[in-house]
C-alpha cells in the first residue's frame, strides 16, 4: 500500500524533515574527548569499511591511559567473534597444529577470537593489554 501511495519515499522523507526541523535542540560544539584516568580498550580494525583506523589511534591518544588493540581483519567491529566454547576449540585446534610443527590454518575465525579472548581477559581480571 505504501508503495502505491508514495512510491518514490516522498511521504517518508517529509515526515523526517518536518521532525528534524522542529527538533527541540540547539547546535552546540561537542565536548573534549578523553580522560586521562580511564582505562578503556580500544579496537581500531585497519579494514574496517565504516570507521577509519586513524580514528582508533586518535582515541587512543586521547586517552593515555588505555589500551589499543588492532584487529587486521575485515568488516566492522568484531561481530560474530566466536566467544564461545566453539571460539576456544578454534583457537585450541590454532595453537594445537602450531604445536605440532604442523602449518595451522590461520583463519577469520581464528583472529577474531585470539582477538577479543585478550579483551575479555583485560576485563576478568584488569591486566593490561599490549598496544598492538
Amino acid at each position: 500500500k505504501t508503495k502505491e501511495r508514495a512510491p518514490i519515499g516522498i511521504i517518508w522523507a517529509l515526515d523526517w524533515m518536518v521532525a528534524m526541523v522542529t527538533w527541540p535542540a540547539y547546535a552546540r560544539p561537542v565536548p573534549p574527548v578523553g580522560d586521562a584516568s580511564l582505562e578503556p580498550v580500544i579496537i581500531g580494525n585497519l579494514h574496517d569499511p565504516r570507521t577509519a583506523y586513524a580514528n582508533a589511534q586518535e582515541l587512543r591518544q586521547a586517552f593515555p591511559e588505555g589500551y589499543l588493540v588492532t584487529w587486521q581483519g575485515y568488516g566492522h567491529g568484531l561481530k560474530d567473534s566466536h566467544t564461545s566454547q566453539q571460539g576456544a576449540g578454534i583457537l585450541r585446534e590454532y595453537e594445537k597444529s602450531r604445536d605440532e610443527k604442523k602449518l595451522p590454518e590461520y583463519t577469520n575465525a581464528v583472529a577474531k577470537y585470539a582477538c577479543i579472548s585478550k579483551v575479555f581477559h583485560y576485563l576478568d581480571t584488569g591486566e593490561g593489554i599490549r598496544d598492538g
